[in-house]
């Protein structure tokens, strides 16, 4: 196996996890986590978080490093920007 193409990690950091939002005014819960786009052809960036709420899936272009630790109406607001 080549180690470029390892993905896995036995102590992910926090900003490579997971992390749960829940949208009151829409009554949605997301999933939102950071995603390595280097290598994905016409990003706009080289990272870009995804949020998923099961039913709907949203991307954020080039956020903020320290996004992991925004209180979640941030993040929601972040997403929302990425709408317009």
């Amino acid at each position: 196996m080549h180690d470029d193409f390892d993905v896995r990690s036995s102590t992910p950091s926090p900003e490579s996890r997971s992390r749960v939002v829940w949208d009151r005014d829409a009554g949605r819960e997301w999933r939102v986590w950071l995603a390595d786009c280097r290598n994905v052809p016409g990003s706009r960036s080289s990272h870009c978080l995804i949020f998923d709420s099961g039913t709907a899936m949203r991307r954020v272009w080039g956020p903020p490093e320290d996004w992991h630790a925004l209180p979640d109406g941030e993040l929601l607001a972040l997403m929302e920007r990425g709408l317009r």
